[in-house]
């Protein structure tokens, strides 16, 4: 997609919506393409949460507190039309507040297949003008060696694809997701998405616990893994305490094995999503914290989309 529209890139999670707008579009640069790092999207206001998540009294605190570095949300029902024409026309507003007649091409990114539906009919019901793009695991230039790569999520391999491209696309890396799932996936020296680890993250995990048994409370999620108290002076507590130290334990075991496997202890691990802040400080070095890791992987692709149009 190029000509004159400009762009949005969307990454539609299991409990949440980011937008965001890529550092340039093709249509704004034509300057050769920029490391990872300084291909900052700007978040548009915010994170939308799926209405039915956010009212839970076990979702994230964390993601939830709108500090500098984390984004203010808003509550969104992804079921209701009219509220998807309204987010895509306030999108739209803030990309592009004075060229109304320029279309947008929306870069969509999706484990969510019913939202991203309704992202989708919102922009060709309100945007006649605009196109949107789904992404899908062939667009990723990175080749997947799992067993089951047609079930692989998107947002798995992205990550991958931006902690590859953020460590100078040089000897493997681990990628870390920390959102409604944790994710803890393998990239090797050649670059390749080998496979991984998934875990509960800890509103899901406290949730599990409350709906799955007849005693345990629902418990609202930490603030930081700081926070919590050890030992748990009381059920909710416990709780806090158990589902902490199983995402903290669990990663770390994980990135030991990854590096014991590949005999180096000095591959990188880089941390991104909702929690990920919190996380990174009881993980073992090396590691970094990279937000908003899937939406600078898209921006990336985009841009490197744009090069080759450039280029042919």
């Amino acid at each position: 997609m190029s000509g004159s529209h400009v762009s949005v890139v969307v990454d539609i999670g299991n409990s949440g919506l980011k937008a965001a707008f890529p550092l340039a579009s093709s249509r704004e640069s034509r300057d050769s393409l920029e490391p990872l790092a300084s291909i900052a999207p700007q978040i548009v206001h915010g994170v939308w949460r799926r209405r039915s998540v956010a009212n839970e009294a076990t979702d994230s605190a964390l993601s939830r507190k709108g500090t500098d570095e984390t984004p203010r949300e808003s509550c969104l029902d992804w079921e209701d039309p009219s509220a998807m024409d309204l987010l895509v026309h306030s999108i739209a507003a803030q990309r592009q507040p004075n060229s109304e007649g320029i279309g947008i091409d929306w870069w969509i990114s999706s484990v969510h297949d019913p939202a991203a539906t309704a992202l989708q009919e919102a922009v060709d019901r309100t945007r006649p003008q605009d196109r949107w793009k789904r992404i899908t695991r062939t667009d990723v230039p990175m080749p997947v060696y799992v067993t089951e790569p047609e079930k692989l999520g998107v947002d798995r391999l992205l990550a991958a694809w931006g902690a590859w491209i953020h460590t100078g696309e040089k000897g493997p890396v681990i990628a870390i997701q920390v959102g409604t799932a944790l994710t803890v996936d393998f990239v090797d020296r050649e670059g390749s998405f080998q496979g991984g680890a998934i875990m509960p993250g800890v509103p899901l995990a406290l949730r599990l616990m409350a709906e799955g048994t007849n005693r345990l409370p629902k418990v609202a999620a930490p603030h930081d893994f700081e926070s919590v108290r050890i030992p748990g002076k009381n059920t909710a507590e416990a709780m806090l305490a158990g589902v902490s130290a199983s995402l903290i334990g669990g990663a770390s075991w994980l990135i030991a094995r990854y590096r014991e496997q590949s005999a180096s202890q000095s591959i990188p691990a880089v941390v991104s999503g909702g929690d990920g802040p919190s996380l990174v400080r009881w993980l073992p070095e090396p590691i970094c914290s990279v937000d908003q890791l899937v939406l600078r992987a898209i921006a990336t692709l985009l841009r490197r989309g744009s090069k080759s149009r450039q280029s042919d």
